[in-house]
């Protein structure tokens, strides 16, 4: 799974294996209150723990994207949601993961971050409601 939610599951996993990091330390010690901010403050800072649950989450989207990408041959993957406001600290790794293992290497498919961030499922959700009632009436 790769959302902020999964990204954040992973964070409170791998806290417990890194008991000197800057993520336990923003948690005030608890594991549990570790949110993605955090995450993303850490990777900043340069954290090993942050860092690798980032490099976890990479490795997981870079599996979807690339079976995405050969499939349907994509020119663009845009991302939203919570694990958007990551922005580079996400995108530079995962576009070079995702370049490593494209079938072909001549392909080229540019990942972005979506305009409409948390809102984008939200905003999909109205339009589809609109085009079902606009059926409807016809």
């Amino acid at each position: 799974m790769c959302s902020a939610t999964a990204l954040v599951r992973y964070a409170k996993e791998l806290a417990k294996q890194y008991p000197d990091s800057i993520l336990l330390r923003y948690a005030g010690g608890e594991p549990e209150k570790i949110d993605g901010k955090m995450i993303y403050n850490g990777c900043l800072k340069e954290d090993p723990a942050s860092l690798r649950v980032r490099d976890i989450f990479v490795e997981k989207l870079t599996t979807g994207l690339v079976n995405l990408i050969d499939l349907f041959n994509s020119e663009c993957i845009v991302l939203s949601g919570g694990v958007s406001g990551m922005g580079e600290v996400l995108l530079s790794p995962l576009r070079v993961s995702v370049e490593k293992l494209l079938m072909h290497k001549v392909q080229k498919c540019d990942i972005i971050i979506g305009k409409l961030y948390t809102m984008a499922g939200v905003m999909g959700a109205c339009y589809m409601v609109k085009e079902n009632r606009t059926k409807r009436e016809l």
